[in-house]
């Protein structure tokens, strides 16, 4: 059992822990000369060597070179006799996943404000050189302000680093299945448009309350993601604006060519879509540095987006194709059955 109050490092008391996985613990502690209060992240003993320690060390500097909002912040990485730890922000609220677990599927406007903020992290990554590689609702954090949810993303231990030596072997498959593109899942070579590809995965969730590509079992699971193999959400959501729908589903397409190229890219893209209230807390298409996507043609076979503000009442109808398919029979039976019957009653007055 846990003594009262240890110290780490000498420089922080614990209050409580916060979590604890199979390879570490997170605990609230406080800073003993300044009284702030953070989250310390330790690894176990039995971690703390080799490839777990190398990841634990990489995630320590990849997120506190990266400067953005919405990354949650580092603020120290210490040892003592009981092995390293990283001090971190001490957030509060709740993860995607834990949203999701309360409800089905989230409003609209909620999926299209924590999208754009994780790209906005994702952006600030991928300028640095560094692809996360585990993108899914368990790593975006959300934490409620007085603004509004503010979205941090969680969790750079597996991400890869564009100068430094791989700490994986050519073929070793990293992250969490589910949200896996299909580059990843193959273990074959990843770059920013994998972490698009798994925000396009988690959006989808999020929209519908279903996995695009959960199967019986792992294997399957991987077929159906090489396979992009899928129900359209449409399939599980009618009410979404017209093109959201395309939108997500070019995020996670097959082919990387086919998605979008930039976290700025899926930004502008989603910008018609952001709640009037948020656009001054959400940055604009012309503020990103890059062109809005309406400039650009969607790739051979690729889902086609629409850039257009769709009105405030205007919501996507389409008809599965089994019910387009009923009704056009059921009026060439009515005209044919309209004729004939005209064209008894004609040889019967003749």
């Amino acid at each position: 059992m846990m003594a009262a109050n240890p110290e780490l490092g000498g420089k922080y008391t614990v209050v409580r822990t916060l979590g604890e996985g199979s390879y570490g613990v997170v605990y609230e502690a406080v800073h003993n000369e300044l009284g702030r209060t953070v989250a310390v992240k330790r690894l176990h003993p039995h971690q703390a060597m080799g490839e777990p320690l190398e990841r634990f060390k990489r995630e320590a500097q990849i997120c506190a070179r990266l400067d953005n909002p919405h990354i949650v912040g580092v603020h120290d990485f210490g040892e003592d006799q009981k092995g390293p730890f990283l001090v971190m922000d001490l957030l509060r609220g709740r993860t995607l996943a834990e949203a999701l677990h309360e409800g089905d599927k989230l409003p609209v406007e909620m999926v299209v404000t924590i999208a754009r903020q994780v790209l906005s992290a994702l952006s600030a990554a991928h300028r640095a050189g560094v692809v996360h590689r585990d993108i899914k609702p368990a790593n975006i954090f959300l934490v409620h302000s007085p603004l509004g949810v503010v979205v941090k993303v969680l969790d750079f231990g597996i991400a890869k680093l564009r100068e430094a030596a791989p700490l994986t072997r050519a073929g070793d498959m990293v992250g969490t299945i589910n949200y896996m593109s299909p580059e990843q899942a193959l273990a074959s070579e990843v770059d920013e448009r994998s972490d698009i590809y798994a925000l396009g995965v988690c959006m989808y969730i999020a929209l519908t309350g279903k996995r695009p590509f959960t199967r019986n079992n792992v294997h399957e699971t991987i077929a159906a993601i090489e396979m992009g193999i899928c129900k359209e959400i449409t399939f599980y959501r009618r009410d979404l604006p017209a093109g959201l729908a395309d939108l997500v589903h070019k995020a996670f397409a097959l082919q990387p060519a086919q998605r979008f190229q930039t976290a700025e890219e899926m930004i502008d893209a989603l910008a018609p879509y952001v709640p009037a209230r948020a656009e001054g807390a959400e940055r604009s298409p012309s503020q990103s540095g890059v062109k809005p996507i309406s400039g650009n043609r969607a790739p051979e076979g690729s889902a086609r987006v629409s850039i257009k503000p769709p009105p405030a009442d205007s919501f996507t109808l389409d008809r599965p194709p089994s019910q387009t398919k009923l009704v056009v029979g059921v009026i060439v039976g009515f005209l044919l059955a309209a004729a004939l019957v005209f064209a008894v009653t004609k040889l019967l007055t003749d």
